[in-house]
């Protein structure tokens, strides 16, 4: 099930239903959820187009979709995490998005995820500037930059705070890095949506 952080009261609120596009039911069965708030999929850099089933779902659902999340990773052979050749075919592929979206105003947020090609939120800054479009931005996995033993949460929400459409909070987070966070947040006057699953499950009963 995908929830919000119900602390929040900034929109968008999206305490609608959410799913993660990565089998072919879950692309089937994103069609006739109602309404639907979040989904998240994955896009591989080394192709030359985006997935069509991917193109022809934003054409279905931007009526009610509010943010789609991208994880960028790549089968090319020289496509390391975080190398900067494949930047460039990263941006067509994911402009290739925006008309679709651009109707109903639904944002993308490019989600960086360890070992994908896109893992680090510096990266993922660089890519949405590259792409420069006030749709696109980036989401930020707390739950990956605690994992991560980074220091300056400060300092690289100050710098993502321009782009940033979704902090994603798991559930696991202790209440003293919680408060840490919304701290920062609150001091950077993040008005955003927040999620507390990673996962963005379906909503139950949703079968």
């Amino acid at each position: 099930m995908m929830a919000t952080d119900t602390a929040s009261t900034a929109p968008p609120t999206a305490h609608g239903w959410g799913i993660s596009l990565t089998t072919d039911r879950d692309w089937t069965q994103a069609t006739t959820i109602e309404p639907l708030i979040l989904a998240r999929t994955r896009m591989d850099v080394a192709l030359p187009e985006p997935d069509t089933r991917l193109l022809t779902f934003l054409n279905q659902k931007t009526d009610s979709l509010k943010l789609l999340e991208l994880e960028l990773f790549s089968t090319g052979p020289h496509d390391k995490p975080s190398a900067t050749r494949a930047d460039a075919r990263a941006a067509t592929l994911v402009r290739r998005l925006i008309p679709p979206v651009v109707p109903a105003k639904t944002r993308i947020a490019l989600r960086p995820v360890p070992c994908h090609w896109l893992c680090v939120p510096q990266h993922a800054m660089r890519l949405v500037m590259r792409i420069n479009h006030p749709l696109v931005g980036l989401s930020f996995d707390y739950g990956h930059w605690l994992s991560a033993g980074d220091d300056g949460l400060e300092v690289i929400l100050g710098m993502l705070m321009p782009r940033l459409w979704n902090v994603v909070i798991p559930a696991e987070v202790q209440a003293k890095d919680r408060h840490m966070l919304m701290q920062v947040l609150c001091r950077h006057g993040y008005d955003g949506m927040r999620t507390n699953d990673p996962t963005v499950r379906q909503a139950a009963g949703a079968d």
